[in-house]
């Protein structure tokens, strides 16, 4: 059994790069995320714990770091998309959407991390801190908060700086340094980071307090609002490294739990300062550039997927990704 857990499909070009399972099995698990239609396009499944020794906790049983890269594509974009999943997904986050993207050129990753505590538990809090705190917790590992007890090691930082240098290492014809400097950091200026539900809103809290990005996707999120006090998150109206422009949301008018109801989402817009200034876009009655809004929203009854998580899964959306990816900002 060789070390590392890495599975590593290039379908289409029939490569097998070392790893994890036979040739046959990982097939199959692409298939079954979605993927394994796709011609040409190179998919790592990678331990955490590879990545990094220190990594001891979520990694194994499922939750694996995802790569995605098409060596074949014509659109070279020199950008990562960083890509955060939802509560209890495990790392794996949306296979359409990743292979849609790398089709368009993107390097694109899906980082497992400590997702079983939903961040909408601390909904009730009369701290109004206290989303900040938790997400912090989960993102940084730096300060300890209550039971969520995530160390820098374990941290979703490390992990995505950790899977950026393993990759650079494996796969160094599929350049993945370029998203890194000298020391080995990330370049968050070439970043996209995006994410569903819990992952979409550390996204945003990463863009706001911690790094200036390229652009943030939020699918089915921001969700952080305190049900006790009855307002959005303190955080969203504390200001941004990253310009405001280069935030985009998409979500399902259906989606009324996880977190908040969505007249309660578009309160939550308000706080951030992207309503009034964008209008929210039905994409079900309107086409790309949508009016150049960063507010995109959908009723069409879901298909395959809940209304919380169609806006990433169903494939019916592809031109609104592609929207998303593409929209000139500042």
């Amino acid at each position: 059994m060789l070390k590392s857990k890495l599975s590593a499909v290039c379908l289409g070009l029939t490569l097998l790069c070392p790893g994890f399972g036979s040739a046959l099995d990982a097939a199959a698990e692409q298939a079954k995320t979605g993927g394994a239609n796709v011609s040409g396009i190179s998919v790592h499944r990678i331990l955490p714990s590879d990545t990094d020794e220190r990594i001891n906790t979520f990694t194994g049983n499922g939750y694996d770091d995802w790569a995605w890269f098409d060596p074949g594509s014509q659109e070279k974009r020199s950008e990562l998309i960083v890509f955060l999943p939802g509560t209890g997904s495990r790392g794996k986050g949306s296979a359409p959407f990743n292979k849609q993207a790398a089709q368009w050129g993107f390097h694109v990753v899906s980082i497992a991390y400590p997702d079983k505590i939903s961040i909408s538990h601390f909904g009730k809090s009369a701290d109004p801190d206290v989303f900040t705190k938790a997400r912090m917790n989960i993102i940084t590992g730096k300060v300890q908060f209550r039971k969520l007890g995530v160390n820098e090691a374990n941290s979703i930082e490390n992990r995505i700086a950790a899977l950026l240098q393993y990759l650079a290492t494996h796969f160094p014809q599929e350049q993945w340094s370029q998203f890194l400097d000298e020391h080995h950091a990330l370049r968050w200026g070439k970043v996209i980071l995006a994410g569903q539900s819990q992952g979409g809103g550390h996204a945003a809290i990463m863009a706001m307090k911690l790094h200036q990005v390229a652009r943030v996707l939020m699918f089915g999120s921001p969700k952080d609002f305190n049900r006790r006090l009855n307002r959005p998150a303190k955080w969203y109206s504390e200001g941004s490294l990253t310009p405001m422009d280069r935030f985009f949301a998409f979500n399902h008018t259906g989606d009324n739990s996880n977190g908040c109801t969505y007249p309660q989402q578009l309160r939550n817009y308000r706080a951030m300062g992207l309503m009034p200034k964008y209008s929210i876009v039905n994409v079900d009655q309107a086409s790309p550039p949508y009016g150049h809004t960063r507010l995109l929203t959908s009723e069409m009854p879901p298909k395959g997927a809940s209304a919380h998580s169609a806006p990433l899964h169903d494939t019916r959306y592809t031109q609104a990704w592609r929207y998303l990816l593409e929209e000139p900002v500042q």
